[in-house]
């Protein structure tokens, strides 16, 4: 049996609960958020400013998990690089005119549902397999 590091499961717990409201967020309050995301269409600064925030904690997640284990850590380690990567397209390759695309054509109360239901559904198993439920 694989010993789990203890960042792993600080990790987890952290991360697990943070998608886990975010996702029943999206479910709950989908109106709010279709406003909220539409003005990004518009504004460079917030999506600047998002990315930004994304990328520190995006380094700061891979700077203290930079774990590649054939066990359910992993999701962590990959949960870092992918903020880092999709963070850094939005920084320096994505021009505003896609984002403006990209809002139009995700924004909307169907993909809130899919991604809410993802998010629920990782934030769960990360939570249970932190708390040994799993």
């Amino acid at each position: 049996m694989t010993t789990i590091p203890p960042e792993s499961i600080i990790l987890a717990r952290i991360i697990g609960i943070f998608i886990l409201i975010c996702g029943l967020s999206a479910m709950v309050k989908k109106k709010s958020w279709i406003e909220a995301v539409g003005s990004f269409q518009n504004n460079p600064a917030v999506v600047n400013f998002i990315a930004l925030a994304e990328l520190a904690a995006g380094l700061i997640i891979f700077a203290m998990h930079p774990h590649f284990m054939s066990n359910w850590p992993i999701v962590i380690t990959m949960v870092g690089l992918l903020m880092i990567i999709e963070s850094t397209l939005y920084l320096i390759f994505i021009p505003q005119k896609v984002v403006g695309k990209m809002v139009k054509f995700f924004n909307k109360p169907p993909w809130y549902n899919v991604c809410g239901i993802l998010s629920i559904v990782l934030g769960l198993l990360l939570i249970g397999m932190s708390f040994g439920l799993l």
